[in-house]
């Protein structure tokens, strides 16, 4: 491509306005915190890899800023720090070397001059002496430091090959193009392109893109098979989709973005190098070669069915650019990833084409590629499970998916049972036990939707299997929805025929996606969810203002969902809408007992007649209770009953209007009659006739809920014969049952080391282990001082936060602060992903005050940030918030407090006088 030709391409190009300042943006950020005059006083640990995420060289590495110099290894940097050890060192594999004492520092100083050194020959346009200074530091390192400070100097791209591809191009003469002369061949293509009047105007981060975009891929458009699964087992797909990227597992710790379009040699030597294993290279060497406009079919299966060749394709994609990026890096997520865009309709389609098993294929038969990606109808026949699902009215549907799951739960079957088998056979959903249909849904069966196979007879039309008898029947019906008898009747059949399979002789018309889509398995989440992986037991801990409550809202309201949820304002009204529901918020204090979170006497406020007692369940056994009803309920199929209020008003209306005097309630040796009805209980008399009695309705309705009086504390079988009464009213006369969704539920405990924690949970400490639980592999309960039996479900999430500035108060309990994870929330700044105001005045008072006092006693992100409720005002939170607050760290301290306040404000208008008081902070020229 000559220069004409690229200049007319260019007119074309555009790059958004906001990613051209958010790179600016981003790199002030780093020449603020590494000012160029300052890199020659930086420390080893300031500059070092493997000491933190502040420094120099971790900033170079893992921060988004230009261009990317991820892949290689730490030895890029001229000495880095181990993790393991805690050690420097130079150099890598066989000439990796440690390094103590004066050699240590002999070395770090030469790197540092040498960086100095090459910033001053950019400076002065003298580019030709830098590659006489020796250092150990790599042309690519060097070169992004370069364009860090100077990036009108340079273009905005790393890579040897691309910039050699344009230089040759752009015919540069005297520069010779070899990669070791990255440097000088990157200046004079800047040079180059901006003596074009057409390039006049742009700023670096649009010459750097379009440049990328223009070298780095070649036109042929390449086509590919990738797949889903890692390790072979865990289907990727679904977060894929979400996330639109096609993504691969190997050498998933490695961050390979510098060898992202690198040539497959280059690939393979560095994997070799790292120690990979060979059965990656031919993976990432095709994956990294992957490039905007290719073409990719995302696996499914691609294993052979007996002898017969197999491929199921779960949808087509292609790959794009976006945010100037195509490869990224998820080392917490799905690790490589390249971003596509997905056919608007995405479909399972299967194939009678055998040789795909591997991870992934570069398709080179044109008849292959033009059957997967160009054929509209490309299933030889053989309709998909979501084309037959989305056929069926979503109504039927559910009710058919629902009642399979129930049998499945009951039956015990798990994933991958070989006695069952989920068939999309004759375009229906097919359930098959062992050699029998047992539970079909056909859309297109004029007998009926549904085919149901029982131990008896289900309808008068019913017609045994063939075979010897005695045989289960079968039944087609329009309509399912069992009473008692006829789902027992189910599944009996069902279970019998169970018990005398070991492996269905139909396992090679199992389809993965019916399967995948009836279990609500760990590693198959829906596409528009992240799976939840959130402790059950946790504690946001860090100084006051680092947004620890407001963090729990978005942690209960995506624990709630089980999706992630970013959005505040999504998560907020998802959390008012459960509050007191699924949610509970609890502030601790110091006259916080036990009897408020777990349960203590009251006085019944709802008994008119007499001053008695009864046991008051707190906050936390409440949403306990709530939790673990809901995992049994979840289990097994409740009846349906009517609602109390509804029961209660159908049973007492003959009473309540008039029409008897008294209702008899009878017991085996003597009855009691109910004489009325008052606003907050019944009374009732003895046949003896003695005293008048009252029973309390809100009592009656827990009895009613609970479907025993047992559960009722000082109750004994008195009440059960009314309870018994109640029930048999407000049962479904139809003996429908309901299936129960199993739901996540969340206490959050603000403030949790501000109460006696040894007294508040008592004997829960052990309980609340996450092996301890309900559903955990060694399950407890304990029985409270009222005699009731207690147990913490496996599903509800405790959220506690803790201020670490707080230290009137006692630590955490050592017993219950090993059963919590604890998540670190401290100051952020604005390159953490937060808009936050005078960003240097807070850094620098933190900087002071973990100087003084330590991490735990830093100012908060959210004083400086702005809100809805109270706009941000720099005098206003400084004088109302920030100062008194500092006044109580230093204990009224005021000198000291000005004086680092009167640092951090050096810059700015503002000032302290340490001389008046109370401290204000106020304009220098008030």
């Amino acid at each position: 491509m000559s220069l004409t030709d690229l200049i007319k391409k260019s007119l074309e190009y555009k790059v958004p306005q906001e990613r051209i300042e958010n790179q600016e943006k981003a790199r002030l950020s780093f020449i603020n915190k590494f000012p160029k005059d300052e890199i020659i006083n930086l420390s080893i640990d300031e500059y070092a890899q493997g000491t933190d995420e502040n420094s120099f060289c971790y900033w170079l590495e893992f921060k988004k800023i230009l261009f990317g110099i991820g892949g290689g290894n730490a030895s890029k940097f001229g000495i880095y720090k181990a993790k393991a050890d805690g050690n420097y060192y130079t150099s890598f594999g066989n000439n990796k070397r440690q390094l103590t004492g004066t050699e240590l520092e002999d070395l770090f100083l030469e790197i540092k001059k040498g960086i100095t050194l090459a910033l001053e020959y950019a400076e002065n346009d003298e580019i030709d002496k830098i590659k006489t200074i020796d250092i150990p530091v790599w042309n690519m390192v060097l070169q992004k430091i370069l364009a860090l400070y100077y990036p009108n100097k340079f273009v905005n791209i790393g890579a040897s090959r691309v910039l050699i591809k344009c230089a040759k191009d752009l015919n540069i003469e005297g520069v010779e193009l070899k990669p070791e002369n990255l440097i000088e061949i990157n200046y004079t293509i800047r040079q180059t392109i901006d003596n074009q009047s057409e390039f006049k105007d742009w700023p670096y981060e649009k010459i750097g893109k379009f440049l990328w975009k223009t070298y780095s891929i070649d036109t042929t458009q390449n086509y590919y098979i990738i797949g889903s699964k890692y390790d072979g087992k865990i289907d990727k797909y679904p977060e894929m989709l979400k996330n639109e990227v096609v993504s691969i597992a190997f050498a998933n710790h490695l961050d390979l973005s510098n060898l992202y379009l690198e040539t497959p040699s280059n690939i393979i030597t560095y994997l070799k190098e790292e120690g990979e294993q060979s059965k990656s290279y031919n993976a990432l060497k095709h994956f990294l070669s992957l490039k905007e406009g290719d073409k990719i079919a995302v696996k499914s299966s691609g294993s052979p069915k007996g002898n017969e060749g197999f491929l199921s394709i779960h949808a087509l994609a292609e790959v794009v650019e976006r945010e100037g990026e195509v490869y990224t890096y998820e080392p917490d997520g799905l690790g490589h990833c390249i971003n596509v865009k997905f056919a608007d309709n995405p479909q399972y389609k299967e194939y009678d084409l055998g040789g795909y098993g591997s991870t992934i294929h570069k398709l080179s038969k044109k008849s292959h590629i033009k059957m997967i990606f160009e054929d509209d109808n490309s299933s030889n026949g053989i309709m998909s499970f979501n084309e037959i699902k989305d056929q069926i009215e979503p109504s039927i549907l559910n009710n058919y998916i629902k009642y399979l799951r129930l049998l499945l739960s009951e039956l015990e079957i798990q994933p991958n049972d070989k006695r069952v088998v989920f068939s999309i056979q004759n375009e229906s959903l097919n359930f098959i036990v062992g050699q029998r249909y047992c539970f079909n849904l056909s859309p297109k069966d004029s007998k009926g939707l549904y085919f149901v196979m029982t131990k008896e007879k289900l309808r008068d039309n019913s017609l045994p299997f063939g075979g010897t008898a005695p045989q289960p029947f079968y039944t087609y019906l329009d309509e399912f929805s069992p009473n008692d008898d006829e789902w027992n009747n189910f599944l009996t059949a069902s279970e019998e025929e169970l018990l005398k399979t070991k492996k269905s002789g139909f396992l090679k018309y199992n389809n993965q996606d019916f399967e995948n889509f009836v279990f609500p398995m760990e590693n198959q989440t829906q596409p528009q969810f992240h799976k939840m992986n959130f402790p059950l037991n946790s504690i946001l801990y860090g100084p006051p203002g680092t947004g620890k409550t407001y963090t729990t809202v978005l942690k209960a309201a995506s624990i709630i969902e089980n999706r992630e949820i970013t959005s505040y304002d999504e998560a907020l009204e998802i959390f008012n809408a459960n509050l007191h529901k699924r949610i509970e918020f609890v502030t601790f204090h110091q006259n916080y007992s036990y009897e408020d979170f777990i349960q203590g006497l009251r006085p019944d406020t709802e008994d008119d007649k007499q001053l008695t007692f009864e046991k008051k369940d707190g906050v936390f056994k409440n949403i306990a209770d709530k939790a673990l009803k809901n995992i049994q309920a979840s289990k097994k199929p409740l009846v349906l009953k009517k609602s109390f209020e509804d029961t209660f008003n159908l049973f007492f209306t003959p009473l309540t209007e008039g029409e008897v005097e008294e209702i008899e309630v009878k017991m085996k040796k003597v009855s009691y009659f109910i004489t009325a009805i008052t606003n907050k209980s019944i009374e009732f008399r003895k046949a003896s006739g003695g005293t008048s009695h009252t029973l309390s309705i809100n009592t009656l309705r827990k009895m009613y809920e609970a479907e025993s009086v047992l559960d009722i504390q000082g109750l004994s079988s008195y009440y059960a014969p009314l309870l018994e009464k109640l029930l048999k009213a407000g049962k479904d006369s139809t003996g429908k049952k309901e299936i129960v969704e199993k739901k996540n539920y969340v206490i959050i405990i603000d403030e949790i080391n501000r109460a006696n924690i040894s007294r508040v949970f008592g004997e829960l400490i052990t309980l609340i282990e996450p092996d301890k639980r309900s559903e955990g592999s060694i399950p407890l309960s304990a029985t409270l001082p009222s005699g009731d039996t207690f147990m913490v479900p496996s599903n509800l999430y405790i959220i506690g936060t803790m201020n670490t500035a707080d230290k009137s108060i006692a630590l955490l309990d050592i017993a219950l602060r090993r059963r919590f994870e604890f998540i670190p929330m401290y100051p952020k700044y604005n390159e953490d992903g937060v808009e936050v105001k005078d960003e240097e005045i807070l850094r620098s008072i933190n900087e002071s005050i973990i100087s003084e006092k330590g991490h735990d006693f830093q100012i908060g992100h959210s004083y400086f940030m702005d809100s809805n409720e109270d706009p941000y005002d720099l005098e206003k939170r400084m004088n109302l918030k920030v100062i008194p607050l500092m006044l109580e760290y230093f204990m009224n301290d005021f000198k000291t407090v000005g004086d680092i306040l009167n640092t951090a404000l050096k810059d700015t208008e503002y000032h302290i006088d340490t001389k008046l008081w109370p401290l204000k902070l106020s304009k220098v020229n008030d």
